[in-house]
């Protein structure tokens, strides 16, 4: 009878996550404000680059079909896309420091856990990150890299597009 006792004891032991320091009020709010913070800055990303690369395909669409000199047009179009990059990176900036002022403070024990946490384990190792901010700086990272790859795909021109108008280095991810 003592020996089922301590078994169970054990199993149970086993079965409860490790106690939290951080209410799990927090860790909602770090949660919410980090997926809003991503949604956010992909969003900026998307339109930011999806308006520089389909302004220089238009212009070369136009020289290609009708014979049109795309000179004027990729000027116009060079302008339009030298300050996105700028303003892609202040979004990122913003959206982080965003992110960080809701989860920075979390210790790492309370944001690693799946039973008990927000379950970031994995991610923690597969980015090398050994604290919060080195979690949320790779997660940015990470969802620049999958929302340019998505642009891409949908615009096979987009990286011609941005080198023929000097912008092809901004764009890391998915640069030729």
């Amino acid at each position: 009878m003592r020996t089922r006792l301590l078994v169970s004891l054990a199993c149970v032991a086993l079965a409860t996550p490790a106690s939290a320091v951080t209410s799990s009020a927090v860790l909602l709010k770090c949660q919410k404000v980090l997926e809003s913070r991503v949604r956010s800055f992909s969003a900026t990303l998307t339109s930011n680059l999806v308006s520089c690369t389909q302004k220089v395909v238009d212009c070369k669409l136009v020289q290609e079909i009708d014979a049109v000199d795309p000179t004027a047009c990729l000027a116009s179009a060079s302008t339009l896309c030298s300050g996105k990059a700028a303003k892609i990176a202040a979004s990122r900036t913003s959206n982080l420091n965003k992110a960080l002022a809701a989860c920075g403070l979390i210790p790492t024990g309370d944001i690693t856990p799946f039973l008990g946490g927000l379950g970031f384990f994995n991610v923690m190792n597969d980015c090398g990150a050994v604290d919060v901010t080195g979690l949320l700086t790779c997660l940015f990272d990470e969802a620049r890299c999958d929302t340019e790859r998505v642009v891409f795909r949908a615009d096979p021109r987009a990286a011609d597009s941005l080198a023929a108008v000097g912008q092809g280095a901004a764009f890391p991810c998915v640069a030729p």
